[in-house]
């Protein structure tokens, strides 16, 4: 019942996320949801290996834009200042074009027009980062993948935490190996 309660509060945060105010035991409570799912949480926090992960994030964004594909996917969803659909990506839920640019971990930029970047705001990035993980890479894998990203999600809510994406890597065959 407390997961069904977070989903209503449960939002996308792409401005700089700080884990050093989160409890000291969520990443393990976390792991152990995709766990539960049969997939594995891996946390990445090591220097090189934040560092490894932010380049192909970024290679990944680069070659998305390259290809148009993922942008002219994504106009659908955004939703300019004043629309009322519950679907979708505000236009403002975004740290802007160059700041999302400029963070450790390139982000999507879901900038509408004349929409000001509500998520770029002070502060250093020290996100929690963590790659989901599943046995395989097959249909009923990303079902597993997306009941634990579910779950993950709904219990960083109740941590009082927010999360965002770099799904960037996800959407290329090859990069989602590499990954």
């Amino acid at each position: 019942l407390d997961l069904l309660g977070a989903v209503s509060r449960r939002r996308t945060d792409r401005g700089p996320l700080d884990a050093t105010a989160l409890p000291s035991g969520l990443p393990f409570e976390l792991q152990t949801a995709a766990a539960a799912e049969g997939c594995s949480l891996r946390l990445v926090s090591s220097p090189g290996d934040r560092a490894t992960l932010s380049d192909l994030v970024l290679r990944a964004d680069r070659l998305l834009q390259v290809r148009g594909e993922a942008q002219s996917e994504l106009a659908p969803w955004l939703r300019a200042s004043g629309d009322t659909d519950r679907d979708g990506v505000p236009g403002n839920h975004t740290r802007g074009s160059a700041a999302s640019q400029r963070a450790e971990f390139v982000q999507r930029d879901f900038s509408t027009v004349g929409s000001s970047p509500e998520q770029d705001r002070p502060g250093v990035d020290r996100a929690l980062v963590a790659v989901l993980t599943t046995p395989q890479d097959r249909v009923a894998d990303w079902f597993g993948a997306g009941k634990a990203l579910g779950a993950i999600l709904l219990r960083a809510t109740l941590a009082g935490a927010n999360a965002s994406y770099l799904n960037q890597p996800i959407e290329d065959v090859a990069m989602r190996a590499e990954l």
